[in-house]
């Protein structure tokens, strides 16, 4: 079993930068429930966030890619009970290497 560091994405502020202030029932409830419009609340959530991944409960990695919008080299991860696949967790590219050596010991 190895645990490893590693940069998570989560484009929050990159998201906020390029949404539009959402109106009607979304915005009341972004509003009632953080204070503040979706669009301020994801600006203030950071970009990269530290992650510590043991990697006997990761299932599947895929491949460096280029992020569409940022252009920032990616690469995707998904545990074991993940419900959807769409919930793959997003990590910077820069620690593919490191994680590819530390899966593949275990």
């Amino acid at each position: 079993m190895a645990k490893i560091k590693l940069t998570r994405r989560t484009f929050s502020a990159t998201v906020a930068e390029t949404m539009d202030n959402t109106d009607g029932f979304e915005g009341m409830f972004a509003k009632a429930l953080m204070g503040k419009t979706l669009k301020e609340y994801l600006a203030e959530q950071p970009d990269n966030q530290t992650l510590w991944v043991d990697t006997d409960k990761v299932v599947c990695v895929t491949d460096v890619t280029e992020e569409g919008t940022t252009h920032d080299l990616v690469f995707g991860i998904m545990f074991q009970y993940q419900p959807k696949i769409s919930d793959i967790v997003w990590i910077d590219g820069k620690d593919f290497e490191a994680f590819m050596k530390a899966w593949k010991e275990d």
